[in-house]
């Protein structure tokens, strides 16, 4: 049985200087990245190592995960915030627990805090941490990579493979990683950073996952293709928003998304996949005007119109805790005489607490 603890009241005792309170042997070297891409980092100082959870430009909130962490033999932690210009504060949590406050640093300060103390905590726990550095909502990218199905981008560096996006004769294209390079001539295409900025400051950025693995859902309008539903694990937290990334390929294409609450009701949903090469998608691109590849011959389209485009949903009830989205074409999906396709590239969820990480 694990034990959440919610906390009442922790101290941190913070200085305008850089202390060394609380770090380990060892804790300054082989700095760990952990969490969102972004431009500022904020450095934990636990289990006599240091972690740098990069904090994202456009939300303010960073993620580290899986910290094992012997808390009798390392009870203090200590928080490094940068001169970034934000007040952060840090939670921490055990996975499937509720994510405990631990305390708020200043911009440019160094704070301390004692686990046992703050939490209770005793023995050895794997811990997730979270740092959020701005008031209001957390942006939260929910993990494809367990329900990805296809790999439609094909990676820089010439060295990769990939599926055409929908299926032959319908498609014999896919979608390519900027700096691709065919025949001298350089591809514009997904970011190589794999961050897509969301038009919905509060869901922050989606992440892409990997070019060089199953990186999509793929979805098929046709009644002649079984119906798939692909549950999407995420942080379970109360959300008013949720955001879709995707193309479709052979014209426009919906598609279905269930909202499921803990409470056991759910809600059955319709959203639209904009086809990547139409006006359609190119009202409010995320992402524009990017080239496509052959991946049989490595050829690059140097038509400039390839898109991916946002479907947000606003009817998420936050007053009810989230448990799961799926994503499939049971019992909906358009138009079901034709062939199209849809490639969800990510989920993103806009939640008003931190939520829980873990099962």
């Amino acid at each position: 049985m694990i034990l959440c603890v919610m906390l009442v009241g922790a101290v941190c005792t913070s200085n305008g200087a850089q202390s060394r309170a609380g770090v380990e042997k060892g804790s300054g070297e082989g700095l760990r990245k952990g969490g969102m891409p972004g431009a500022a980092g904020v450095v934990i100082r636990v289990g006599g190592e240091a972690h740098e959870v990069v904090v994202s430009e456009a939300t303010g909130d960073g993620l580290l995960t899986n910290i094992v962490l012997d808390v009798d033999r390392y009870p203090l932690m200590q928080v490094v915030v940068p001169g970034m210009g934000r007040t952060c504060r840090i939670y921490a949590g055990l996975p499937g627990c509720v994510m405990t406050s631990l305390c708020t640093v200043a911009r440019a300060e160094t704070a301390s805090v004692n686990l046992t103390g703050a939490t209770g905590w005793r023995g050895t726990k794997q811990l997730d941490f979270l740092v959020h550095c701005r008031e209001g909502d957390f942006a939260v990218p929910f993990d494809l990579s367990v329900v990805a199905n296809k790999d439609v981008v094909l990676e820089a560096g010439n060295a990769g493979r990939a599926s055409p996006f929908g299926a032959s004769p319908v498609s014999s294209m896919c979608f390519v990683e900027s700096g691709y390079r065919q025949k001298g001539v350089t591809a514009k295409g997904l970011p190589f950073d794999r961050l897509v900025p969301s038009a919905t400051p509060d869901l922050g950025r989606y992440i892409l996952l990997p070019y060089d693995r199953p990186n999509v859902i793929e979805l098929a309008t046709s009644r002649e293709i079984s119906p798939t539903n692909f549950l999407i694990q995420i942080p379970r937290g109360h959300y008013s928003e949720v955001g879709v990334l995707a193309a479709s390929q052979g014209g426009d294409a919906s598609f279905t998304l269930i909202l499921s609450y803990a409470d056991g009701t759910s809600t059955t949903n319709w959203f639209e996949a904009g086809d990547w090469l139409k006006s359609s998608c190119h009202v409010n691109p995320l992402v524009g005007g990017m080239e496509r590849v052959n991946p049989r011959d490595g050829s690059i389209d140097s038509s400039n119109r390839v898109s991916l485009c946002e479907f947000v949903f606003t009817n998420v009830v936050a007053s009810r805790e989230l448990a799961g989205v799926t994503i499939g074409s049971d019992p909906n999906r358009w138009p079901d005489g034709e062939k199209r396709f849809a490639a969800v590239f990510a989920v993103n969820g806009r939640a008003g607490a931190p939520p829980v990480f873990g099962p």
